[in-house]
Parts: C-alpha cells; structure tokens; sequence
C-alpha cells in the first residue's frame, strides 16, 4: 500500500473520530459550573442563596440527556431556577409540549423564572400563550416585567426582558419600573444585544447585581480565530467580548452560560453544555 494511501486512510479514520466526538460526545457532556459570588452589597437575608442557572435549551425532543439535566437541577435543591431563552429548536408543538415537560419536572424552593430568546421570535411562538403554559408548568415568563421575592427580610427583584436581538419590543424601562432601593435585583435577559446603546453603562447605574445571560453557546463549536470571526458577523462584537463565563461589572457581575443544546448544526467543540450552580455570599470587607 502506497504511503499516500496510508496517509489519506488515517485522516479520514481521525476526521471520522473527530465528527463523532463533535456530534454524539461533547453534545452530551454535561458540565456543572459552580460559582460563589462574592458582592459588594449582599444583604443578611440573601447570603447563600443558591441559584441554577439554564440557558438555550434549544429542544428537540425529551430524552435521557434531559432526564440528566432534571435529575442534576434537583439534587441541588436550588432556591431559584432562571432559564434565560431559546427553548426550542423548531416551531414544532412536539418540541414546546417536551420543553415543557422539562420545566413542569424542575423543583425550586422560591420559583422557576424564564425570559425569552431569539428564537422563540424567530419561530413566532411568542404568540403561544407562552405565559400561560409557564404557569401551567410551575414557573414565570417575565417579558419586560420583574416579579419581588422577600426572603429572610431582604427583598429580591427578579427581572427580565424581552430578547434585544430579534424583539421590537424591548422595554428597558417597564422592566425595571418596580425597582427599589432596597432591591436586591437579578436581571434575566438572553442576549448580549442588550448590553449595546450604553445600556450596560445604565444598568450598572441602575445598580443591578447580577445579570444573567446566554445566546452564544459559549461559541458552540470553538475553532480558534474561525470561531469568534463568525461569531462577530452573525451575532455581533458585543458576543465575542460577553462569549461565556463570569465577567465583573461595577456593583456585580454578569454571567454568559453555554446553554444546554445546539443550534443550527448539533454539535460542540471546547464548549460543553453547561449547568450553572450560583450561590450569593457577601465580599469579605476585611481583604
């Protein structure tokens, strides 16, 4: 056999492996991310809370990989769960009635809370009564609106927008329209979008703690230099910077999660789906 041909076999076998890990491997290795924030005001009342953090679940159908991710979520015990956009992978009434399914068997001691994401607009099934079923399901849909929570004397908003990058209807200002001083405030939004326009420079103004986010799937497939060009020409400069993890922001933080599915093609490189465990403590003033 001619070198050529032993060359040629041997980078078909390692780009044949190299699909099957992308495909039916990192897709499947759930991580779970755990993260003590340590905030500059956070009140007595609120000190180890303990919050899950889903994103881009982007359901195809319900499966043992979703068993995985309610059996993880509920054997934390969370006070809070926050699902930040893109339910669905397709406008199939099999897919919504599966995601459902998802959140209806998620246990939180203080609520299940949900915003919307692109594709929920994409697909026009905003229109679904969408409200309604999260009820159904055991949790909120926040849609430019915020709820307030008074846990152990500290009172918590819980806030969340509409998507910033295929909504018209973007309110900023009903969102936050609740806000008090004396509020602790989580603001739930799916998109970097949000933060163009100085309105990143607004809320840390506004003095929002934490801001929790998804939408880039953390780049989903990661191939250096590629990955982050094609992300700025699809999705914009502001998700290359905001691409996944925690970033500091004045007063608090910002936190990107990788998501839990796939878009477009199904698969992951460097970015495994990821479960988000927070926990809120107070800064140590004494370092």
């Amino acid at each position: 056999m001619k070198i050529k041909t032993v060359i040629s076999i041997i980078l078909s076998l390692l780009f044949a492996a190299f699909l099957f890990y992308l495909i039916f491997i990192e897709p499947k290795s759930l991580e779970v991310n755990r993260l003590t924030l340590h905030l500059d005001n956070c009140p007595q009342g609120l000190r180890g809370t303990k919050m899950v953090h889903l994103s881009d679940f982007h359901t195809r159908r319900f499966g043992e990989f979703e068993r995985r991710v309610i059996e993880i979520v509920n054997s934390e015990n969370p006070d809070f769960i926050f699902i930040t956009g893109d339910f669905v992978q397709s406008d199939s009434k099999d897919s919504l009635r599966d995601f459902f399914r998802v959140v209806s068997l998620l246990k939180s001691k203080e609520g299940i809370f949900a915003v919307l994401g692109n594709w929920e607009h994409v697909y026009g099934i905003v229109e679904d009564d969408l409200e309604t079923r999260f009820l159904n399901s055991g949790a909120t849909l926040l849609v430019n609106d915020s709820r307030r929570i008074k846990i152990n004397g500290a009172s918590l908003l819980i806030a969340g927008t509409d998507d910033a990058a295929k909504s018209n209807n973007l309110d900023l200002d009903a969102t936050l329209a609740k806000k008090d001083k004396k509020d602790f405030v989580i603001l739930l939004s799916h998109s970097q979008q949000l933060l163009y326009q100085d309105r990143l420079k607004r809320l840390e103004r506004e003095k929002i703690e934490l801001i929790l986010m998804g939408h880039t799937h953390g780049g989903q497939v990661n191939i250096p230099l590629i990955s982050d060009y094609i992300i700025s020409k699809a999705l914009g400069e502001i998700c290359v910077k905001y691409k996944a993890g925690l970033f500091p922001i004045e007063g608090g933080f910002l936190y990107v999660n990788r998501g839990i599915g796939t878009s477009i093609l199904p698969m992951r490189f460097l970015s495994r789906p990821e479960v988000a465990i927070i926990t809120l403590e107070q800064k140590d003033i004494t370092n």
